[in-house]
């Protein structure tokens, strides 16, 4: 919830210091904590082969956190700053039979990413439905520099934060600390 002009909205995105501010106060708290961007299309390229496709650059944590099936890979595989994951049918349509691990891509012609991993396409019933691959949210930010200025914009909304509370960690306590974090931190 974020309070503006004394009404009270509900969003899905938040600014990206959100992240850090509740890492700060609830990291014992929490099995996992992963920024995302919302999902975008983008062209994927090898030499010749082109694909406008729908992704997301997350967080390392993203395959843990989500529970990714890896078919090649391993959870650690957007460990690298340019690295990237690819869904199976992603990975047939660009490789076809082909062992895509290893293999370099291109992000809008412009960012060069290695294939670390491969994992199963996410069920009908997920709100990750037809993500096609998970590029890491490091790569985002270094290769952005609207991205860098929104490190500490508080204002600027336009990110997802995805967590995973630890079972043991007492839920009233967390979300009354929380519901105000944004409202407090808000300008004009």
């Amino acid at each position: 919830h974020a309070k503006y002009s004394d009404k009270i909205y509900t969003i899905e995105s938040q600014p990206m210091p959100l992240a850090n501010d509740l890492l700060s106060r609830y990291n014992d708290d929490l099995s996992y904590l992963v920024m995302s961007t919302g999902s975008e299309q983008h062209v994927l390229s090898e030499d010749e082969k082109r694909f406008s496709e729908s992704g997301r650059y997350m967080q390392s944590k993203a395959p843990e956190l989500l529970e990714l099936k890896m078919r090649s890979g391993s959870h650690s595989a957007l460990n690298e700053v340019n690295s990237i994951l690819l869904s199976e049918t992603l990975a047939k349509k660009m490789f076809g039979n082909k062992d895509p691990l290893g293999r370099i891509l291109k992000i809008d012609n412009k960012f060069p990413v290695t294939v670390t991993g491969i994992y199963e396409d996410l069920p009908d019933n997920s709100d990750f439905k037809g993500l096609s691959y998970i590029a890491p949210f490091d790569l985002y930010v270094s290769s952005y520099e609207s991205a860098q200025k929104k490190q500490t914009d508080w204002n600027s909304i336009g990110f997802n934060i995805y967590l995973q509370i630890k079972e043991n960690a007492d839920l009233e306590r967390l979300s009354s600390g929380i519901k105000n974090i944004l409202a407090d931190h808000a300008s004009g």
